[in-house]
Formats: C-alpha cells, sequence, structure tokens
C-alpha cells in the first residue's frame, strides 16, 4: 500500500511506529503529489482557482501482508495520519482514479455551473426591476 502526500514530519513520526512494530516499508517521492503540483500550476483559470502546490511531496510504501500484522494499539496510531487498509465510504466512487485528478478538474465543472446559475438569477432580477419600474 502507498501513502503519499506526506510532509517529513509525518514520515518521521510513521517511521516510529512502523518502526516499533517491526514492519518493513520505504520512503520515496509522491510522483502522484508532483503530478498534482504540475497540472495545478497548469490551470488555466488562475483568477478563479489559484494554482495549489504542496510541499507535502514524500510516500510511505508497506507491504499488504506486513500491515495485516500491525497491532491495534499502532493502527490506532496510523489512523490519525490517515493510515488505514479500509477505504472511507466517501471515496469509493473515485475508485481507480487518483483523488488530486478529481480535485483539479472539480473546480472547473463547479465553476461553470455556478456561473450558468448566476446568470439565470441576474436575468430574472433584471426582468422583475423592469416589471416593478414600469407598473410602479
Amino acid at each position: 500500500m502507498k501513502f503519499g502526500g506526506l510532509s517529513e514530519q509525518e514520515v518521521a513520526k510513521i517511521s516510529d511506529i512502523l518502526n516499533g512494530e517491526g514492519i518493513p516499508f520505504s520512503v520515496e517521492s509522491d510522483a502522484d503529489m508532483q503530478e498534482y503540483n504540475t497540472t495545478s500550476m497548469q490551470n488555466n483559470l488562475r483568477h478563479f482557482t489559484p494554482p495549489s502546490i504542496s510541499t507535502h511531496v514524500l510516500a510511505i510504501l508497506i507491504e499488504d501482508e506486513s500491515f495485516l500484522k500491525t497491532s491495534e494499539g499502532a493502527r490506532a496510531k496510523l489512523l490519525d495520519f490517515g493510515i488505514t487498509d479500509k477505504a472511507p465510504e466517501e471515496f469509493q466512487p473515485f475508485s481507480g482514479t487518483t483523488i488530486h485528478k478529481e480535485l483539479v478538474h472539480g473546480p472547473r465543472r463547479v465553476i461553470g455551473f455556478n456561473l450558468k446559475h448566476q446568470l439565470i438569477v441576474g436575468l430574472i432580477m433584471l426582468g422583475l426591476m423592469y416589471l416593478v419600474k414600469t407598473y410602479l
């Protein structure tokens, strides 16, 4: 399992927990976070959603079999960092895609959706103002 988007301090604390349990792991640069940073810099809607660059670019890799051997106390400590072998229900629709990619594309859809509604509400308000002004 890969747990990414971690800072150096988080990696140090998680490493202490895993070393205490004797769980083998490796630390590497998070390619997904690097891709997110690159995509965010190319965001062409800077006036709506400026790019956000994350400095938490480390990832911890743990073998599935090794993670299953952890004690309940260690699992509770790792859960404080968002590390678990159970995916939350909220993320089930995102299976097969990275959440970072959904976050980058999501605001573009929301902005277009909100803009349409703002235009419709604005036109209705103009119509109501015209009616009030002509009949009162």
